[in-house]
């Protein structure tokens, strides 16, 4: 878990730089931003965003993340919460397409970091995730190239090797080439803004930019305003 704490440092940089307006201040880059964290899993990154002045709605498929992201939010001293502009996270147990069907067009934002690579029909969630969106809302991915060296640093070293994650935790079938990304996202009104690398030095614990997508990469695309 200890690398997904470290991405924050990218992850969060790019999704304040793309939703800064006149409305932030120097203290709430977000304020008044309403965020999806999908697959938000224990919170890691849905609190940041909350502490930036959004309002975030975290949802995972597995009940035990929730748990686990309601009682940290639980255990944070109370005046850290009352001094943000929304609160901490709420948090539910639900998928993409059960927002999408009650909740359409409400979000300036959705996250999905670390999540496609763990979905069968990632197609289908980016559907569901562009009807979340309000026009010109903003769509956030972190996740895995379907590359030779994505199968030996993702796999091999980080799960067999290094046991960095849990053996297991990821499918080499199912990571996803940018260019299939980019397609997708186009299909739903996803215009794309932003491609770019991520590097993780598991030996300082921290991630980098990189030219390079072979491996880890982020992705930035705005829903069409027509």
């Amino acid at each position: 878990m200890g690398a997904l704490h470290s991405m924050n440092s990218l992850r969060i940089t790019m999704i304040t730089e793309a939703l800064k307006s006149s409305s932030s201040t120097e203290h709430f880059p977000l304020y008044g931003k309403r965020i999806l964290d999908v697959g938000c899993g224990g919170g890691i990154l849905s609190e940041p965003l909350a502490l930036l002045g959004a309002s975030v709605w975290g949802i995972d498929l597995i009940p035990e993340g929730i748990e686990v992201a309601k009682r940290h939010a639980s255990t944070q001293a109370t005046h850290r919460w009352s001094a943000t502009p929304f609160g901490a996270p709420e948090y539910s147990c639900c998928s993409v397409a059960d927002v999408a069907s009650k909740n359409p067009g409400q979000f300036d934002a959705l996250v999905a970091s670390e999540v496609l690579e763990h979905v069968s029909d990632w197609e289908n969630l980016i559907k569901d995730a562009s009807i979340c969106l309000k026009p010109g809302g903003s769509f956030f991915v972190t996740t895995l190239n379907k590359t030779v060296p994505s199968y030996l640093l993702a796999i091999l070293l980080a799960e067999r090797l290094f046991g960095l994650v849990p053996l297991g935790t990821h499918s080499w079938n199912k990571f996803i080439n940018p260019d299939r990304l980019r397609l997708a996202a186009i299909r739903y009104n996803l215009q794309p803004r932003k491609l770019l690398g991520m590097s993780y030095n598991p030996l300082i614990d921290r991630w980098t930019w990189t030219p390079s997508l072979a491996v880890n990469y982020a992705f930035h695309a705005v829903k069409e305003t027509n």
